[in-house]
């Protein structure tokens, strides 16, 4: 099962900085179904922890067709993404 995150159109606040929270980025993350998922993290969050959530949300779905989580593959403009990457190194923001 293949994923990937794209651009997002027509919502609000894509990049928000916060004295509290630090800079954040909404991520939408489309599935095959072409279903998305909006995720807010910090930009200085581990692109693993945005995969665990994204497990978390879709874990019925997954058990319903049989899929193994650790067969999921995280892709952006066609590349694959490594759980150590961050919304920041990979440039997921304006």
């Amino acid at each position: 099962l293949e994923l990937t995150f794209r651009p997002q159109f027509g919502v609000q606040n894509e990049s928000v900085a916060s004295p509290d929270k630090g800079e954040t980025v909404l991520l939408i993350v489309r599935d095959q179904t072409e279903e998305d998922i909006f995720i807010r993290t910090k930009k200085s969050t581990s692109m693993s922890a945005v995969f665990s959530t994204y497990v978390t949300h879709k874990r019925e779905y997954l058990e319903s067709i049989g899929e193994d989580y650790n067969s999921l593959r995280f892709l952006f403009n066609g590349e694959r993404i490594g759980g150590d990457e961050t919304p920041e190194c990979l440039k997921l923001a304006d």
